[in-house]
Formats: structure tokens, C-alpha cells, sequence
């Protein structure tokens, strides 16, 4: 609910709804003195109220959830070094899709090793989902549930995909949590301009719906240079890899 222009002090009980995660209610006419309870809800991580007009804070020195306080008149005293008077710097979790029980193979220049352990040309692009309902990012399996969630719309859909990878979850400064993704092509080790077209208009127009729990999203991806028209490959088994025949 930011840019609301919702004003006045929040209550103390707002804080203790269950299963509050995420508060974002920045650039609004918040004011008052914040306090956050003794009991607030167990979920909550995040407090956003940068850029409001609350002018005292109860518990300085008494929370564990990531507050940002920023534009705020508390913060604008003398001297004042809290850390939620500072815009947090972007977070990373260090994931990546693991190997689908096999060995990835060194592949040659360009190609990337897919989940599958097969060298290919990837489709690549970056999810960035506006408000998810969760907001740790350490939480692998959330990441191994959107990787299901999007094998199972490219089948559907009879796009030409052999697996995608995840990679690098963070949150931006707009707190946005962004996801980088890889789609691997099947067959062959580039996808053709058809299989492009089929995955632009699936992402980047939204066709593929997510779970509730991501939200709204916007997928930005990168430019496709690898198809390679009039050419046959074979796959070697021997060496995993694809040859040009």
C-alpha cells in the first residue's frame, strides 16, 4: 500500500496479524510514534515505512525484523546512525538449480551446461516479482517449486524444453526479488526462432502464471544470438556433447 496517502499512527495490533510477512507502506502520511508490540506476528521480516512522518520509534534497540525508516523526521535528528535510517543494500541467497543426478560436462565456449548435464545454447532473462508473499531467500525449495511450476507450463504450452535453471535469487533497492532464469532447448543445442518467439510471448506477455504465492511479475530478457539455421547436430554420447555433422 505504498503512495496510498494513507495517514495517522499505526496500531501495535496491526503488526500482530498472523501470518504477516512483508509491510510496505512507504511514501504515505504515516505519523506518530511507531511501535511494533511484544508480540508480533512470528513471519515478519520486513517493515518498509520510508518516507512517512513518524517522528519517534519505541523500541530502538529492541527488534529483529529489517525496518526502514528512511525520510522519516526520527531520522533526520542530529547524529542519528540507526541502521533503519539507511536504505539496505541489495540481498543475495547463493542458489542455483542443482544437476538432476548427473555429472555436468565442460563444455565448449558459449554453451552452458543444463540441469540435464546436456551443452546448449540457453533462452536467458530475469523474473522480477513485485510483492511475493515470502520474503526470505533462503527458503530453496520455493525456488525448486517455480522451476516445477515452469516445466510443467512449457509441456503444456509443447514448447521445445529440455529444463531451466534458476539462479542468484535477490531483492533489488525497489524490493523486488529477482530471479535469473535459463531455458535450455530440446532437441539440439539452440532453439530455432519458432521456439524463441513461443518463450518471449509466454513470459514476457504473462501467459505463465505463477502461484499466488510470487505475485505479479515482469520478465526482462536478454538477446538470443545462438540459432544456428542449416545446421545438423548429433549428440555424442561418449563425450556429452553436441558435433555439427
Amino acid at each position: 500500500m505504498q503512495s496510498t496517502n494513507l495517514g495517522g499512527e499505526l496500531p501495535v495490533d496491526f503488526f500482530s496479524i498472523p501470518q504477516l510477512q512483508n509491510v510496505d507502506l512507504s511514501d504515505n502520511r504515516i505519523n506518530g510514534t511507531l511501535s511494533i508490540g511484544s508480540n508480533p506476528s512470528t513471519q515478519l521480516q520486513l517493515v518498509d515505512l520510508r518516507t512517512n512522518q513518524i517522528a519517534s520509534f519505541t523500541q530502538r534497540r529492541q527488534y529483529s525484523i529489517e525496518l526502514i525508516l528512511v525520510d522519516n523526521p526520527l531520522c533526520m535528528e542530529s547524529g542519528v546512525t540507526d541502521k533503519y535510517c539507511s536504505l539496505p543494500t541489495t540481498t543475495n541467497a547463493s542458489y542455483s538449480t542443482p544437476p538432476n543426478n548427473c555429472v555436468p560436462p565442460s563444455c565448449s565456449s558459449g554453451l552452458v551446461s543444463s540441469p540435464n548435464c546436456q551443452c546448449a545454447f540457453p533462452y536467458m532473462g530475469s523474473f522480477f516479482f513485485k510483492a511475493p508473499s515470502f520474503s526470505s531467500l533462503g527458503n530453496y525449495t520455493i525456488y525448486a517449486s517455480l522451476q516445477d511450476q515452469l516445466m510443467k507450463f512449457f509441456r503444456k504450452a509443447n514448447l521445445p524444453v529440455d529444463s531451466v535453471a534458476l539462479k542468484n535469487p535477490s531483492r533489488n533497492l525497489d524490493d523486488y526479488l529477482v530471479i535469473n532464469l535459463e531455458v535450455y532447448p530440446s532437441p539440439g543445442p539452440s532453439f530455432n526462432r519458432t521456439g524463441i518467439v513461443g518463450l518471449g510471448f509466454a513470459l514476457s506477455n504473462q501467459t505463465f502464471k505463477p502461484t499466488k504465492d510470487f505475485n505479479t511479475y515482469v520478465f526482462m530478457s536478454t538477446n538470443y544470438d545462438n540459432f544456428l539455421p542449416g545446421n545438423i547436430f548429433l549428440y555424442d554420447t561418449a563425450f556429452n556433447s553436441y558435433e555439427k555433422s
